[in-house]
């Protein structure tokens, strides 16, 4: 899991680091990158509060509410990115890959909580480890569309 949640991070904190440098540099270029780049201090903050979590040394127990502290912080980014592309109102394919990194982020919340009950003892379902699996998989490719596309529209 903590493998899966930090490539996604990279991904979506390298299409919010693509955006800051350029964002101010060329009037033409469109206002959502100052938008998405305004985005990435607060984003980068809790992409540093998650990755803290990651502690393979604590019981299983802490592990848990480590996880559950995630799911909080993952909430907060897909708010944080919905409010970006709401704000991103002169580039529709940036604030559609934004808003479909923070979607996807929420997803992956979303199924992370369905196997919080779970132990090794008592795995989750096949259809919940799938649902995991496809939740990730959304999760990384919507993070290298946000950076593909902050690339393309903002450091033209």
């Amino acid at each position: 899991m903590t493998t899966m949640r930090t490539a996604t991070a990279v991904f979506v904190l390298m299409g919010l680091a693509l955006a800051a440098p350029f964002a101010g540099a060329d009037p033409a270029r469109p206002k959502g990158c100052l938008v998405l780049a305004a985005a990435t201090k607060r984003f980068e903050d809790l992409d540093n509060k998650v990755k803290a979590l990651n502690d393979p040394e604590v019981s299983f127990d802490e592990a848990r509410a480590n996880t559950r502290q995630q799911v909080g912080l993952w909430r907060q980014m897909q708010d944080l990115l919905g409010e970006a592309a709401k704000n991103i109102t002169d580039a529709p394919r940036l604030a559609a890959a934004v808003r479909e990194n923070g979607d996807a982020i929420g997803q992956y919340a979303d199924v992370v909580e369905e196997i919080l009950p779970h132990t090794q003892e008592n795995p989750p379902p096949a259809d919940v480890r799938a649902n995991y699996t496809a939740a990730g998989k959304r999760k990384n490719a919507a993070g290298r569309a946000m950076t593909e596309a902050a690339r393309e529209i903002c450091a033209k």
